[in-house]
């Protein structure tokens, strides 16, 4: 897709180092006057200016390129290893069969979960859509922030951690609880964070599942 616009990424959002990713086009980066060293040239960086653009104010971290990359490339991996992709295929290729891939596999893991949590007698509430058709499903991550009645957030993710399930509680950075969460949190203490990734199994949200409904305050 041709792109006319300046998109930037953490790359730790894909299990990257902490880094940051700006991605323009070159006639685009090169209309920016960006500030730069005395020293810098006007150019965008490249391996002819040796890294002396003025796009770069210093020494990258080389450890944080190599682990993004590697990161990518793992990614694509998977679109070989379970997307049927070739591996004679190309980088972009493989990452997009491996997108889908992912996306199929964590569709089910965001139905295991919420039908299982939706089992529990209007115990445990979810944030957000809860529907699992297949349409529900394509709009939400498997992140989940959720409450159980009786137990405060901090209470619940204590008692979920005790049982080996890794999670946190609190507004992670938000200030929406109050007014969108139909009263299930404020926006101090947020609510009770899940998640699962491509990495998960089925059997591991069952596990969940259960954890939570043992969990008491």
């Amino acid at each position: 897709h041709k792109i006319n616009l300046y998109p930037a990424l953490s790359p730790y959002q894909f299990f990257a180092p902490h880094a940051g990713v700006l991605y323009g086009q070159t006639d685009l980066l090169n209309a920016l006057k960006v500030d730069r060293l005395r020293v810098s040239t006007d150019e965008l960086p490249s391996p002819a200016n040796g890294g002396m653009s003025r796009w770069e104010l210093g020494t990258q971290s080389y450890e944080s390129l190599a682990g993004t990359t590697a990161a990518v490339d793992y990614l694509a991996s998977l679109g070989t290893r379970f997307g049927g992709a070739d591996g004679s295929s190309s980088r972009r290729v493989r990452l997009e069969c491996s997108w889908r891939a992912i996306q199929a596999h964590e569709n089910e893991l965001k139905r295991e979960f919420l039908e299982g949590v939706s089992n529990m007698g209007g115990e445990v509430r979810v944030l957000g859509h809860v529907d699992t058709s297949h349409v529900a499903l394509e709009a939400r991550t498997p992140t989940f922030a959720i409450s159980k009645r009786g137990i405060s957030a901090a209470a619940l993710a204590e008692a979920l951690v005790k049982q080996g399930i890794w999670c946190t509680a609190g507004n992670h950075y938000a200030q929406f609880w109050a007014a969108q969460s139909s009263g299930l949190a404020n926006n101090e203490d947020g609510m009770t964070r899940i998640g699962f990734l491509h990495y998960n199994t089925l059997a591991e949200v069952g596990r969940v599942v259960e954890a939570i409904e043992r969990a008491t305050a």
